[in-house]
Parts: structure tokens; C-alpha cells; sequence
């Protein structure tokens, strides 16, 4: 009787658990607080983030090690990940600060988060050092993950893709058809 009870009860946990997973990356609340985390490593000096499915969706990871496969074949620097692919900068020496962070849920599963901050040590507010970025956020595995960066900046280049994926595809075909000397 005692290990029906126990089969019976682990039956229902597999049928509940992985519906519990997936209900953590299903607010606006749980992306924001994604978003945040991920900010929390630029803070004073912070290294920022890896290429790691802990921030970065599985798809966008494929692309990010197909450009640097093509990369490295071509002895050429991708452009797409020639930056912190996060905030789209080089050095943010002295932290990045958050000026504005609006996370909305387009549907269960799929989030926006639009956020503004500065980049560089506090007193230094220059709207040169102002960044705005647009973070699409997937639920993968019951968690949110990084699917598409857009820079939403103003000095970008009008005919430069604002999307990383659209970025990193250019940068793979550029890499595989070379222009002519």
C-alpha cells in the first residue's frame, strides 16, 4: 500500500513540476527581475556576461558560436560580437547605470524589456554614454532567456540591422562571401 501511495505520489510530480517550471517565466514580474539580474553583474566594475545559456536562448547561442566558427575561419573580427553583446559597448569602466527599465509581457512565454542607462562612473551623464536597448525575452525550460538584443540607440548607422540576430546572420554571410579585392 505504502509504495503505491509513493508511485502514485511521483507520478503526480512529474505531472506537476514541469508545469511549475514553466509558469516562473510567464509575468512581467519574473522578466523584469531576469532583466535586472543580468544589469546586476555591470554594477561597480562588474564583468558582465558570458555566453551562457543562463542568460542567452539556445537559438541566439547557436548563432553567436556559428559567427565565431566563421569568424575564425575568416581571421576576421565579427562585428556583432566585437562588443558586450548585453550593452553594445567595449568598456563600461565605472559601471552601468539604469535610468529606465520597462518590461511588458506580449504573451505567455514572450517578453519585452526596453531599457535605458548609462554607461561610465556616476557624475559622468553625458547623453554620449546614454544607451537604450530592447531585450526580447523567451521562456526556455521554464526560464526567461535573452533572445534578440536591438539597439535602439540614435547613433547607429541607419543602414546597420539593430537586431544581434540580424546583425550576426550579416556578419556569417559577409564571412562567407568575402568582397572582392
Amino acid at each position: 500500500m505504502r509504495v503505491h501511495r509513493f508511485i502514485s505520489l511521483a507520478f503526480c510530480a512529474v505531472l506537476i513540476l514541469p508545469t511549475a517550471r514553466i509558469s516562473r517565466a510567464q509575468d512581467a514580474a519574473s522578466a523584469k527581475s531576469f532583466i535586472k539580474s543580468i544589469f546586476k553583474l555591470y554594477e561597480n566594475h562588474g564583468n558582465g556576461t558570458t555566453y551562457s545559456s543562463l542568460y542567452f536562448h539556445s537559438s541566439l547561442l547557436s548563432l553567436i558560436r556559428a559567427d565565431l566558427k566563421a569568424e575564425n575561419a575568416a581571421s576576421e573580427v565579427a562585428e556583432a560580437l566585437d562588443a558586450d553583446i548585453v550593452c553594445s559597448c567595449q568598456d563600461w569602466g565605472g559601471g552601468i547605470r539604469v535610468r529606465t527599465m520597462d518590461v511588458r509581457l506580449m504573451k505567455p512565454g514572450r517578453a519585452l524589456a526596453v531599457v535605458t542607462f548609462l554607461i561610465g562612473p556616476p557624475g559622468n551623464g553625458s547623453e554620449s554614454n546614454l544607451y537604450r536597448m530592447q531585450y526580447t525575452l523567451v521562456a526556455e525550460r521554464g526560464q526567461w532567456r535573452i533572445y534578440d538584443i536591438e539597439d535602439l540607440s540614435p547613433a547607429l548607422e541607419p543602414t546597420e540591422p539593430r537586431s544581434l540576430r540580424k546583425q550576426i546572420q550579416k556578419d556569417i554571410e559577409d564571412f562567407a562571401h568575402p568582397p572582392e579585392p
